[in-house]
């Protein structure tokens, strides 16, 4: 053997260490959200099979379990201490038993991220822990009602008031600034967007607009495309 295939033979098991090494960190740290959940899978197990399920045991039971951590300076593992709404957000397991401690300890812990987080989704801050994309799924049924609530309140210019009344800002804007109109279904059939770019002085404004109608979703995208029209056909 010469000293090329020597080296080509070496390089070649070092890239196989290496990606076996990288196959074991996986395994080892990269813990599979669906399993390894102890004392919770056994609780599950029971209840598929139609077994008691001590419910009080149930509510009380903690898992430790790692979580991955990404921020600016570092990739790292955490353990955190794992709760019953843990194990059912994740692995979407639904209990037949102790439904009525169990819905009421989920729905309160929904409540807390919806509370938390919802202002800041309707004003469209790009920051998705103020209301993560989990909780809009998980959450649903706590979201609905509180959509529902949802209907922007604005005023046209008319002959008297030749301005855009944004009533949620308190804030008038000369028609004619308004640049662009851009709108979306933001969570499918129960929020609609509509987001206007107005000028400034030396900058741009968007202005958030939310509707729980799609009805009245439609009306206001026609408004305001009448509207921008109208106004800056003028200038």
């Amino acid at each position: 053997m010469n000293t090329k295939e020597f080296g080509f033979i070496s390089f070649h098991a070092i890239l196989v260490t290496l990606f076996l090494v990288f196959l074991v960190a996986l395994f080892v740290f990269d813990e599979d959200p669906y399993t390894g959940w102890g004392e919770f899978e056994t609780w599950a197990d029971k209840d598929r099979k139609g077994e008691p399920v001590d419910c009080s045991a149930l509510l009380s039971t903690e898992v430790e379990r790692d979580y991955y951590q990404y921020n600016s300076y570092a990739n790292q593992y955490e353990r955190y201490t794992a709760h019953l709404q843990d194990y059912v957000k994740t692995t979407r397991y639904q209990f037949k038993q102790c439904r009525e401690d169990i819905d009421p300890l989920v729905n309160q812990w929904c409540e807390k991220f919806i509370d938390k987080g919802l202002d800041s989704f309707l004003n469209y801050h790009d920051n998705d822990w103020d209301l993560p994309l989990w909780v809009i799924d998980f959450c649903h049924e706590g979201l609905m009602p509180e959509f529902k609530k949802v209907n922007s309140n604005f005023r046209l210019p008319d002959e008297e008031v030749k301005l855009l009344v944004l009533e949620d800002y308190g804030v008038m804007l000369d028609p004619s600034s308004i640049r662009n109109i851009r709108f979306e279904e933001r969570y499918k059939d129960g929020l609609w967007g509509i987001s206007l770019t107005a000028d400034q002085k030396e900058s741009t404004k968007d202005y958030y607009l939310n509707f729980s109608s799609k009805e009245n979703w439609e009306q206001a995208k026609h408004a305001f495309a009448v509207m921008v029209s109208k106004y800056n056909a003028q200038d």
